[in-house]
């Protein structure tokens, strides 16, 4: 439900931010939902609030339960809408956040014994940033080999990159893939995910294959690539 901005003025207290006093007698308040918290606004300049950064925000990984398949939705959701937006038609976009993004898809995997998920979170608030599905290959969609497991869904917000966060999801994969006694980890990604392919290529994966992948109504061409663990 829309929430009313009402612009309201307020008196100020002297304040301090980044260590020095802000002689602020009124400022203007934007009432935004209680889940966005308050930005304030002084009439004169924009000072930003103080925010949290990732350095100094302690994130832990655990083990996802059937209970997490309303957080694995929200954040699948989220990731893939602020890394395909620029790309990817709206309703495409939507219809399949809707449906490969639901709840009810994650805990399909989450009932399956072969499958293992990890979430990432804040500690202490309990706040879902990231997660990673570990299931039976699919891939290369041609002949998928039952020796590999896949990474499925590797994803971390944006304001959590270079925490090392990828890197700890990414390594508990390949343990556990190592453990199953996998030949192989492959996983599927954008040919423009620039970044990702980096972050794969740097984790010891190659290129292999190519495949085709739909969202909504649109095609895309995914690369498949591959890291050998024997």
């Amino acid at each position: 439900m829309p929430v009313a901005m009402r612009p309201i003025i307020a008196t100020i207290q002297p304040i301090i931010w980044g260590g020095a006093v802000q002689p602020i007698d009124k400022m203007r308040v934007l009432d935004l939902p209680i889940a966005w918290g308050l930005i304030l606004l002084p009439r004169s300049r924009r000072i930003a609030p103080p925010m949290t950064t990732p350095e100094s925000t302690k994130l832990t990984i655990r083990l996802a339960t059937p209970a997490d398949a309303a957080r694995l939705a929200l954040v699948g959701a989220a990731s893939f809408l602020e890394t395909y937006a620029h790309m990817i038609p709206a309703e495409d976009l939507v219809a399949h956040c809707t449906t490969k993004h639901s709840a009810e898809t994650y805990a399909a995997w989450l009932a399956d014994p072969s499958a293992t998920i990890w979430i990432a979170e804040t500690d202490p608030a309990g706040a879902p940033i990231g997660y990673l599905v570990l299931t039976r290959a699919t891939l290369p969609e041609a002949s998928p080999h039952p020796e590999d497991l896949e990474v499925q869904r590797i994803y971390v917000l944006s304001r959590f990159h270079r925490t090392g966060m990828g890197y700890a999801l990414m390594n508990l994969a390949l343990a556990k893939a190592r453990s199953k006694g996998a030949n192989r980890v492959v996983l599927g990604v954008h040919n423009d995910n620039v970044r990702a392919i980096a972050f794969y290529k740097r984790q010891g994966f190659d290129v292999v294959d190519e495949r085709k992948f739909t969202v909504g109504n649109s095609i895309f061409c995914d690369s498949v690539l591959a890291r050998k663990l024997r």
